[in-house]
């Protein structure tokens, strides 16, 4: 009587246990996620550079000012 119990149990387990996942459909994402933070990166890096372009630049004036007293 546990026997006939027991083996659908077991077999029900593996059954859930096993199958196919879709990779293709994660691979695709996962390549649209990359190339969006790369464009994201180099946003940010953009801004970065211009930032310390105008630290450099208010650095410079403040610098001119100083000379000028």
């Amino acid at each position: 009587m546990k026997k006939i119990f027991f083996i659908p149990s077991l077999l029900l387990v593996l059954a859930a246990c096993g199958g196919e996942e879709v990779v293709e459909d994660q691979s695709e994402a996962t390549e649209q996620e990359t190339i969006e933070i790369e464009e994201s990166t180099d946003d940010v890096d953009d801004g970065l550079q211009d930032l310390e372009n105008d630290m450099n630049n208010l650095s410079n004036e403040v610098d001119s000012l100083l000379n000028g007293i």
